[in-house]
């Protein structure tokens, strides 16, 4: 609202509104392999390393932060006993 007096401008503050909001946690999606057995020696595979790929999906007035973990394995046995060690990786989409 405008009002003048003497030349002078006064201008109306706008009421102020407070907007609060609940954020929702980050998607993971966690690839792992459904067998965990040395296909040289047979024995039990550990998690050797894991690798993480963080991807943005931007949505209309939305923005989320995707986040893919594959896991990758390798054998003790066969990391001890032989030359070649067998890295394997699950497979992810």
């Amino acid at each position: 609202m405008l009002k003048f007096k003497d030349s002078i401008i006064f201008v109306a503050e706008p009421d102020t509104e407070t907007i609060s909001y609940q954020r929702k946690k980050q998607t993971l999606r966690k690839y792992k392999r459904s067998t965990s057995f040395c296909p040289k020696c047979s024995d039990l595979l550990h998690v050797m390393s894991k690798d993480v790929r963080k991807e943005l999906a931007i949505v209309p007035a939305k923005v989320k932060v995707i986040e893919h973990v594959s896991y990758v394995y390798s054998c003790r046995d066969c990391e001890k006993n032989d030359i070649e060690t067998p890295v394997i990786t699950a497979k992810a989409p």
